[in-house]
Formats: structure tokens, sequence, C-alpha cells
């Protein structure tokens, strides 16, 4: 079901600097956690770390992995139909680890993507992605999930040495600063991009429907065709809005 545009490629200066661009202008308030959503009755009310706010409507944009860890409270609770929905459409794994690493110590000078063998399983890496000396390792599924269980030094310590082993001992002492992620214990998030469990795909529609045209919801496990995808969230967030201004 997944429809591919062709466009949906890296950002040299980092998703989030996209975003974050695209957002420039908005009244965005961040490292605010919402801890409950109020929804009876005629409105909506949203307690937060910096106090309540009230509203006719509200759409909920966190992640199906934060929807069932319950970290946020629904008054009244979100019916059965919903809640299966969201235990329909869990996180996957999925986590980056990348090295600094000098040019020559590659074997390669321009962009490149391979695939290394990793504790049995396989990673892929880009090597001088957008031509900088970096060695960017993508991990996915099961290996993904029992290194990041494992711990953030275990995940990169096991990274390096599957680089060491595909290009030699002499790059370990090359193999300089590093940034890991770890998306599944991250509380905003827990997890990585939304997965359909087999025969479920259907149920993405059910996570976007309204609750008592009170409560919408948005975000890439909604996207029909664009899960999994920051443009399959931010036309949610569009239909989100159109849906919430037709009802009104």
């Amino acid at each position: 079901r997944y429809q591919d545009t062709g466009e949906d490629w890296p950002v040299e200066d980092g998703y989030g600097a996209l975003v974050a661009h695209h957002a420039r202008g908005l009244a965005v308030t961040l490292r605010t956690p919402v801890t409950r959503v109020a929804w009876g009755g005629t409105g909506v009310r949203i307690t937060t770390s910096r106090g309540t706010i009230a509203a006719r409507a509200a759409i909920i944009t966190v992640s199906t992995g934060v929807l069932a860890a319950d970290t946020i409270t629904y008054d009244p609770p979100l019916p059965d139909w919903k809640r299966e929905a969201i235990a329909a459409v869990p996180l996957g794994r999925a986590n980056k680890v990348a090295f600094a690493v000098p040019g020559d110590a590659l074997g390669v000078s321009e962009p490149t993507a391979i695939t290394v063998r990793v504790a049995g399983s396989t990673m892929i890496v880009r090597l001088h992605p957008f031509g900088r000396d970096l060695a960017d390792c993508y991990l996915a599924g099961p290996i993904c999930r029992d290194l990041e269980a494992a711990g953030e030094d275990e995940m990169v310590e096991t990274c390096r040495e599957a680089l060491v082993s595909a290009f030699g001992s002499d790059l370990r002492e090359k193999m300089g600063a590093v940034a890991a992620t770890r998306w599944g214990h991250e509380p905003t998030v827990l997890g990585a991009y939304a997965a359909a469990r087999p025969g479920q795909a259907h149920r993405r529609s059910d996570l976007a429907v309204p609750l008592a045209d009170r409560l919408y919801f948005a975000g890439e496990a909604t996207h029909p065709v664009f899960f999994s995808t920051c443009h399959g969230a931010h036309l949610s967030g569009i239909a989100a809005v159109e849906s919430m201004h037709g009802r009104r």
C-alpha cells in the first residue's frame, strides 16, 4: 500500500532543520509535555507541564508508541476500537550510529552505501554522506531492538567492530566522535516508524477517525499510503485540520 514518491531523500542539515524552517513564524512551544487530555463536555482541556490549555478541539499527533504507553491520560478513556487501532499499528525499531572517519580510512571518496554484517544480521552504512567524513550505520528490526535494549555503549561498540571487520583493524584508531539514536527509549516517541501488523493495515483509517468532534488524530501512522514518512505526517495534519473545520 505504500506509495513511493521517489523524492523522499535525506536532508544535509538534518530533517529537523527542514521541519523547523517549514514552521518558522508559528507559535510553537517546545519542551512542554502533555500529561492529561480531558475531552468530555463541550470542549477540550489539556494539562501540560506549563499549565492547562482550554480549546474547542485538539489534534493529537503523538506516535502510536506514546498512545499505547498511556503516558497521557485521556478523560474519558479512549474507546476500545481506538485502542485496538493503536495496537494494530505499533512502532518498529530503527536507529543510527554515526562515526567520524577520515576519508582515506574507508577507501572511497564519493558518497556510497553498502551493507555490512553485524551480530548475525546486516546494517546499511552510508559512507561520506553529503561528502562529509562520516560512516553512518542504519540498524532496523530485531538486531536494532536487541542492541537498543543493551544500551548505547553496546550498540556503538557493536557497530564499531562491524566496521573494523569490514574495513580492517587499522580503522579502529582512526574512528573519531560518535553520535547515536535510541528512539525506542526517547519518551516523546518510544519507537521509530509505525508498521501495521499483518492484515491490520486498514486500521490506519481507524486511527484517524475523530472522537466527538473534539479529538482529531494525525501523524504518519494514520496516512494510508505515505506512512513512515515526514510528508505523510504533514499531509495527515492538513487533513485533520480540514476535517475539523468542515465539522464546525
